[in-house]
């Protein structure tokens, strides 16, 4: 009996040896009793070492076990022959496979067994993950079509149909259009079809044709395809319309390049142009000319109307200035109402050159003459045109444009339908402006210092200081404040000053309070209009106290009257709230401005300064007398002390004197003084007033 069992698991095992697929022999409990050649190269176990093992723990991860255990309970059924199930091997160094598990019982004289039939499933699964990523490359936004060696199309995908027009039916079997256009370079490559596939790619831009008949722009290419003989077989071709691409590029270059209202090229084609310009100047010797035209009050109609009618009036200006030129001139638009006109080739005299450009700009303000038809509104126009010649390479194009611009400004000085040429003279004194704002820009603070001018009363006892900017720069040396304060209202720069000076003052409060001699001074600071406008000026003010630690009481921001007038109760507002700091108030220049008693008593103020332009002439001028006396009689009888500025004689103090001013600030008692020699001034054992008069 034991020889014919022996017999049979020999059987067995040469069954299993033979399978071309892994098969493990194992018993109703479960262990190994067989393992082949394909097992060991599957799950990388030798024969002797699985031999007898529990079959879940070698061949299945243990998440599988409960599925394994199932399929053997289903082997056992009477109706089944056997099992088939996918599910994951796991292999001796521990990674996963994918196998198709088929499980057999075998029933033997002596026992119960079981044959699993292990297939690798990786190559299969692999082989579907690449048909898949086939199909779905076939079927990708590229046009793509098959042909066989003849050229005639197999198949084609969805984006062929759209492209082209041409179904899938009407397609195959016929040739397609990219051949049949006349293409040098891709019929040589359909002649040579017949040479080795390494040699058959291709790729470049042809032109196709839709269904429809239109032709466009293709990106195309071609791979040949060999087969078993080394033959080409096939032909994959995959193509690109490049219509929308090459309509994006074109509108790119008109936003780039042109003016998207006007159609005109825009500033930066027109400095292009006006490059080409002058280097045809320099080759010919010949002048030309950059004019610049700005129309009058347009922005009034954009305001008045909607900005449809604007943009209507623009594109008339632009039709009647085309009407104005040849056709060799250029005509740009900048923005806004601002045109530019590019003469090219007038003369190599420059009077003769000047004159013909006027003409071109006599004509443009000829044709503005009549109305305007805007939507039925008949509108009058008239601009400000500037010029500037140019010859040669000597000046860049920004650099002329911006001439031209200078020109056209003074134009419009003038007022309506006025023209005018650029003059150098002009234009230095703009440099010098803009070399000025660049000196200070980069000075700040360093190159700065704060000067004082004391004041005195009436016995000359210092009670307070001015706090004057001045300016040392490293290599032009002192520049005026009569320069460079309007320059800095002028570009904003006044609003970085004004904080310095307002912190610098500041600190030099706290260093003069613990000074016996100084510690008593209030320190006034001049406020310019664009600073004490800002929204966080207040609070400017009170963190320049707090941080630096100065007493507010010393401090007294001097404003003007022009800063008063506009929006008074804001104005008021702030000075309220630094008044219940502490902050003191001066009214400066009163006298030379508004002047209005209404809005005088509604402000805190604390003192006025008498303008220095009355006091200087008031032994003069009977009128500035009087002013004088009445301005120090108001501020009397409304409670705020009256300080004269400008003093700079002992009878204009007499004067003042004489008539009730008790505070005095001017070149009598002393001159801006660096901090140094200032605190030597105040000092001195002997009263200011009565040693300036010593030396007067």
């Amino acid at each position: 009996m034991s020889t014919e069992h022996d017999a049979e698991i020999a059987l067995l095992q040469v069954l299993l040896d033979a399978s071309l697929d892994a098969a493990i022999r194992i018993d109703s409990s479960g262990l190994i009793q067989g393992w082949n050649q394909q097992a060991e190269s599957l799950f990388g176990w030798p024969r002797v070492e699985v031999m007898g093992r529990a079959f879940y723990d070698v061949v299945l991860p243990q998440r599988y076990r409960a599925r394994l255990i199932s399929a053997f309970a289903r082997a056992q059924t009477p109706t089944l022959s056997s099992v088939r199930l996918e599910t994951a091997g796991l292999h001796r160094l521990g990674h996963e496979l994918a196998i198709e598990l088929t499980l057999t019982m075998i029933k033997t004289n002596r026992a119960v067994e079981y044959c699993a039939f292990f297939r690798d499933l990786s190559v299969r699964h692999q082989m579907e993950r690449d048909l898949l990523l086939a199909q779905s490359s076939f079927e990708s936004v590229e046009g793509m079509l098959i042909l066989d060696a003849d050229l005639s199309i197999l198949k084609v995908n969805v984006a062929f149909s759209g492209i082209t027009g041409y179904s899938a039916t009407e397609a195959i079997g016929k040739k397609s259009s990219i051949i049949r256009l006349n293409q040098p370079d891709l019929r040589a490559f359909w002649e040579i079809k017949n040479r080795s596939p390494a040699d058959m790619f291709w790729r470049g831009e042809v032109q196709d044709r839709r269904k429809n008949g239109e032709t466009y722009p293709v990106k195309l290419s071609v791979m040949a395809v060999a087969n078993e003989s080394g033959h080409v077989s096939h032909f994959v071709l995959a193509f690109v319309d490049l219509s929308e691409s090459r309509q994006s590029e074109d509108r790119l270059h008109r936003l780039s390049f042109y003016d998207a209202l006007t159609e005109l090229p825009n500033r930066m084609l027109m400095l292009d142009r006006l490059q080409q310009a002058l280097i045809s100047s320099e080759r010919n010797q010949s002048h030309g000319a950059v004019l610049l035209i700005d129309l009058d009050d347009f922005k009034n109609l954009n305001d008045a109307m909607e900005h449809k009618i604007g943009d209507q009036m623009l594109i008339q200006v632009t039709q009647r200035l085309k009407g104005c030129l040849y056709t060799t001139d250029t005509l740009a638009r900048l923005g806004g109402d601002e045109f530019v006109v590019i003469l090219e080739e007038l003369d190599a005299q420059s009077s003769i050159a000047a004159e013909k450009a006027e003409i071109v700009a006599n004509r443009i303000i000829e044709t503005f003459s009549e109305p305007f038809d805007l939507k039925g509104h008949s509108h009058p126009a008239s601009a400000g045109i500037g010029i500037c010649l140019f010859k040669g390479l000597a000046v860049e194009p920004s650099a002329l444009v911006t001439r031209a611009e200078t020109a056209m400004h003074h134009a419009k000085e003038v007022k309506y339908n006025a023209i005018r040429f650029f003059d150098a003279a002009t234009q230095a004194t703009l440099q010098t402006r803009f070399t000025l704002t660049e000196w200070m820009r980069q000075g700040l603070p360093q190159q700065f210092a704060l000067h004082y001018q004391i004041q005195t009363s009436s016995q000359g006892v210092p009670f307070g200081a001015e706090a004057l900017i001045r300016w040392q720069h490293p290599e032009q040396g002192h520049i005026s404040p009569a320069l460079f304060i309007p320059l800095a209202e002028e570009t904003g720069l006044i609003i970085q000053i004004g904080a310095w000076v307002l912190r610098r003052a500041c600190e030099q409060l706290v260093l003069w309070s613990h000074r016996s001699a100084m510690q008593h001074l209030t320190l006034s600071v001049n406020v310019s209009p664009k600073q004490f406008h800002q929204s966080d000026f207040v609070q400017q003010v009170i963190d320049a106290l707090e941080q630096t630690g100065a007493n507010p009481a010393r401090l007294e921001l001097e404003l003007t009257e022009g800063m008063m007038v506009r929006d008074v109760n804001a104005v008021i507002e702030k000075m309220l709230i630094l008044k219940r700091h502490g902050v003191r108030f001066s009214l400066d220049d009163f006298g030379t401005g508004y002047s209005s008693l209404s809005y005088l008593k509604r402000f805190p103020i604390d003192q006025l300064k008498i303008d220095q332009s009355f006091v200087q002439s008031v032994l003069d001028d009977p009128h500035d007398a009087a002013i004088v006396r009445a301005v120090i009689t108001l501020g009397q009888s409304l409670g705020m002390a009256v300080i004269a500025e400008g003093v700079e004689s002992s009878a204009q103090c007499d004067f003042l004197r004489a008539n009730g001013c008790k505070e005095f600030q001017g070149y009598l008692f002393g001159r801006p003084l660096a901090v140094a020699a200032f605190e030597a001034l105040v000092e001195q054992k002997e009263p200011i007033f009565l040693s300036a008069l010593a030396l007067d």
